[in-house]
């Protein structure tokens, strides 16, 4: 047994509810058996041994912004929450943390040494454990009464305490089957694909069939129908980060080449040169053409679009390629045609301004800004409903053409019991469907 010192502050920025709130107790109950007191670090402490490590986390909510506001939420670690809601109104919420020695993935030996409760209060939650013992693997778990996140109210996570005098941030997941895999807006996330004996799926992004079936790279590295379970040929020895599905052949591209690949694996033609890397001039797609640093490769409408160089768009059609746009210092990472024939490019990771995606015309005149909670990044983009959807490393966020809110949150998808859900990915084939990603997970899911 031994003493901790354990930190947990939960700070949320409400969009849907703001919550007044003044605390609560589990020990007070009115005639409705709910709490009514206040909570001031109230729990059990069993301990003898005393430590000297510290362990700590935040929980922040994403804050929804319009297009005129500039995004100010920090963040710590890897955390988001979505936004908080009261279950009952005569109910004042209220958090309880246990702290346990042991591993997830042995439910049979773990120990709570220490249980401890707090309110809600001012839209945060403190919890201290003092002392907690070095050298050990420790568990936290976090549930909510009378309030939840997206009605998820049970969290956990774990960590090996190294530094005895140091601090060790724990990221808390949702707990085992408390996610429901769906929508903010109630639609379901159904698992699709083979999982491993590690339960991996997918390594990287989606493409679609002629029948609209997702095909993309199995965690062994097969080109596969995700559908069907088909798989065509192997990626070992192709180098390629970026591909689509065209006119019966598979697109590899990176670097300063497009790659022609059939399904059987053979490398029907190579376009670029990477003696040569440099920004494209329209002409024929033959031996001429070049490229410079691709970083995305799509399809939309009988062509081919590459992003090159972080600077240009070029289409390919009818065997040529024609420069779209030139933007000098753009600093623009990729991007998604939309079904709709939009262009919507993405802020690099490594350039800091208060928008992350643009939508810009055929010349690359910028025609709408977006930025998303944490200055989050977007990896790809569908249509949806009479808006647009982001999806981002930290979740997917749905844009109306005023503001973004949450449509899909990391809290909302089952964990695999180490990471948080994310690196999040959206596609929608052309008979509507969507699948969405995420690379933490190696997981795909289809919406229903």
């Amino acid at each position: 047994m031994f003493n901790s010192n354990f930190k947990v502050i939960v700070s949320w920025f409400f969009v849907f509810l703001i919550l007044s709130i003044h605390g609560c107790t589990p020990f007070d109950k009115n005639e409705h058996g709910n709490p009514t007191g206040a909570i001031h670090q109230q729990g059990t402490d069993n301990s003898h041994t005393v430590g000297s490590a510290k362990v700590s986390f935040k929980l922040l909510a994403p804050t929804q912004k319009n297009k005129s506001e500039p995004d100010t939420t920090i963040y710590n670690g890897n955390l988001i929450l979505g936004n908080i809601r009261n279950d009952r109104a005569n109910l004042i919420p209220y958090a309880k943390a246990e702290l346990l020695s042991g591993y997830l993935s042995r439910p049979d030996n773990q120990k709570i040494e220490q249980v401890k409760y707090a309110s809600v209060v001012d839209s945060s939650i403190t919890i201290a454990f003092n002392g907690v013992v070095s050298q050990r693997n420790v568990i936290v778990r976090l549930e909510f009464f009378g309030c939840s996140i997206y009605g998820v109210k049970k969290f956990e996570g774990e960590a090996f305490i190294h530094n005895a005098e140091g601090e060790t941030v724990i990221f808390l997941h949702t707990a085992k089957g408390a996610a429901p895999n769906k929508t903010t807006d109630g639609r379901s996330l159904i698992e699709i694909g083979q999982p491993n004996s590690l339960g991996r799926v997918i390594s990287g992004g989606l493409t679609f069939n002629d029948q609209g079936q997702p095909i993309g790279f199995s965690y062994e590295g097969y080109l596969t129908n995700f559908e069907t379970g088909q798989n065509f040929f192997s990626r070992l020895g192709v180098g390629f980060n970026h591909f689509t599905y065209f006119n019966g052949y598979l697109y590899g591209a990176g670097g300063q080449n497009v790659l022609k690949i059939s399904l059987t694996g053979e490398i029907v033609a190579t376009y670029g040169n990477s003696l040569e890397p440099r920004n494209t001039v329209s002409g024929p797609l033959d031996s001429t053409i070049r490229f410079a640093a691709i970083d995305g490769i799509c399809s939309w409408n009988d062509s081919l679009y590459v992003f090159n160089n972080w600077e240009q768009l070029v289409r390919i059609q009818n065997e040529y390629a024609n420069v779209l746009f030139t933007i000098p210092s753009s600093y623009h990472k990729g991007g998604s045609i939309l079904d709709n024939g939009d262009i919507w490019l993405y802020l690099s990771p490594f350039a800091v301004y208060e928008k992350q995606a643009f939508r810009v015309s055929n010349t690359g005149e910028v025609l709408e800004e977006v930025g998303f909670p944490n200055s989050d990044r977007p990896k790809s983009a569908i249509r949806y409903q009479a808006g647009v959807l982001f999806a981002c490393n930290k979740g997917i966020f749905y844009w109306d053409g005023y503001k973004t809110t949450e449509w899909v949150s990391p809290y909302l998808i089952e964990s695999n019991g180490y990471v948080v859900p994310g690196d999040f990915y959206i596609y929608k084939n052309y008979l509507g469907t969507i699948y969405v990603v995420s690379g933490y997970l190696h997981k795909i899911w289809r919406l229903e």
